[in-house]
């Protein structure tokens, strides 16, 4: 027997986001900043404007995975390892959010377990 959860996370693709990805991204990132206002945001998303952009496009250069079902994107996860040369041997995970529709369904676990395989050859 197929568990609900396993059978959504089939016809879930994880994939790297990137640049052409920004507006799926930026609208991702404002139902998250709406949602949970405690949770996300940051200097640049309190200006707004192209600084947010621009700080968005950074990210993206980065490691943000998106999990896509029917071509909609439903979550996001990020990973990235601290430029200070002293920390340089452990990652952090940031901006995860999962929309409504992909909660309870294995989405969220799907995009840890992707970023944590790819942290592993980066990090200790």
């Amino acid at each position: 027997m197929i568990s609900h959860a396993a059978g959504a996370q089939a016809d879930v693709e994880i994939r790297r986001l990137n640049v052409d990805d920004l507006d799926l991204f930026r609208d991702i990132r404002a139902e998250a900043l709406q949602m949970h206002p405690q949770t996300f945001g940051s200097p640049e998303e309190d200006e707004g404007g192209e600084p947010m952009m621009a700080a968005y496009r950074r990210w993206l250069d980065g490691m943000i995975l998106g999990a896509f079902r029917c071509g909609s994107l439903m979550g996001v996860a990020g990973f990235y390892v601290s430029p200070d040369r002293r920390s340089q041997h452990r990652g952090n995970i940031f901006t995860v959010y999962v929309r409504e529709e992909g909660r309870g369904k294995g989405v969220g676990d799907r995009l840890i377990k992707e970023l944590l395989a790819h942290a592993e050859a980066r990090v200790e």
